[in-house]
């Protein structure tokens, strides 16, 4: 897909939903050339970051832009069209287990 064709109105209610290990940061890099803040660049959700349910107050060691949407008081994408990106279970967890921000370290 080419960035001018998605360059529509509708766009702008599309949000991302970040599940690490799962190319996100280049999807976030891409939506960012179509205009889209999604990630890292939606502050709304960082703003809400202590508005979690129990028991997930005051205990997320997780960055902001990875939280599950039902972990919220008042959900941040709730009127938004929301997409995740998926990969191989078994590749997903060796590359949570190789990465070298949270993963394991002998």
């Amino acid at each position: 897909l080419r960035p001018a064709s998605l360059k529509k109105p509708g766009l702008a209610s599309l949000k991302f939903l970040h599940i690490t290990k799962n190319a996100g940061t280049a999807l976030e890099a891409w939506g960012l050339t179509l205009g889209c803040q999604w990630g890292r660049r939606w502050l709304a959700v960082k703003e809400r970051n202590l508005e979690l349910l129990p028991p997930h107050q005051g205990r997320m060691r997780s960055e902001w832009w990875h939280i599950p949407p039902r972990f919220f008081a008042d959900n941040p994408y709730k009127d938004f069209e929301t997409f995740a990106v998926v990969r191989c279970p078994y590749q997903r967890a060796i590359s949570e287990f190789r990465c070298p921000w949270k993963g394991f370290r002998a």
